[in-house]
């Protein structure tokens, strides 16, 4: 199911058949480099399809494959996450991209319109972006989006600066 469209791409729910094309992303070290899980292996690629589509049943928020209107081809993965930061729920963005779209705008434009969505589908009035420091494209992301740092903290160890941006008014 097809969850939302930009200029260049589609994002949709995950299936099986899309595990060979998520190892260009989350088995990839260099790619998960600034992830609190990590590199997957093929069998926890194969539990992450699953935990998708359990969540697209149960709460309609998780993540997204990001593809090319062009040749379906995959580009990456966009969504939604809940982790509690300094004692409060907070409901945040991610994203990550094959290493061959790097550099084209399409993070950019992938998380551009899972805003649109968040605000239009989900009726939320903010969203949030959980960055580590060091990861200076995604904070490049963000901050094209007008997100605004909010605070430093840590998350499962690990050092995140916590962005916001309004959404409804």
């Amino acid at each position: 199911m097809t969850l939302f469209k930009t200029e260049r791409l589609f994002i949709r729910e995950f299936t099986p058949e899309d595990s060979e094309a998520l190892k260009s992303v989350l088995a990839d070290l260099k790619i998960m480099q600034y992830s609190i899980v990590g590199v997957h292996s093929e069998q926890q690629i194969g539990q992450y399809i699953e935990k998708c589509q359990a969540s697209y049943q149960s709460s309609g928020i998780s993540q997204w494959g990001i593809f090319s209107k062009v040749n379906d081809e995959f580009v990456g993965i966009c969504g939604l996450n809940c982790h509690q930061i300094e004692g409060q729920d907070m409901l945040h963005i991610n994203y990550r991209l094959a290493g061959k779209f790097h550099g084209k705008g399409m993070a950019t434009e992938a998380t551009d319109g899972l805003l649109k969505y968040c605000e239009k589908q989900l009726r939320l009035k903010t969203i949030s972006a959980l960055i580590d420091p060091k990861n200076i494209a995604s904070l490049n992301v963000v901050k094209r989006l007008n997100f605004h740092k909010q605070l430093s903290t840590t998350l499962l160890g690990f050092a995140v600066d916590v962005y916001q941006r309004k959404l409804l008014s």
